[in-house]
């Protein structure tokens, strides 16, 4: 998903600085823990799994 996301012509070139494939990793990382801290401290459960996506057997 990162290297498709920095794919030669993707917007994200459109940014005033070089973003590469990892750069995309950690910030997903560390909007991941945020989200988690934040609906913990308000008593929300956490996330469920999406599996909409996955082809049926």
């Amino acid at each position: 998903m990162a290297n498709a996301a920095t794919a030669p012509g993707e917007t994200i070139h459109s940014m005033p600085f070089e973003v590469r494939p990892a750069d995309i990793v950690s910030a997903l990382k560390s909007i991941e823990r945020f989200s988690r801290r934040v609906r913990e401290e308000a008593g929300l459960p956490a996330p469920e799994l999406y599996t909409a996506h996955r082809r049926r057997q």
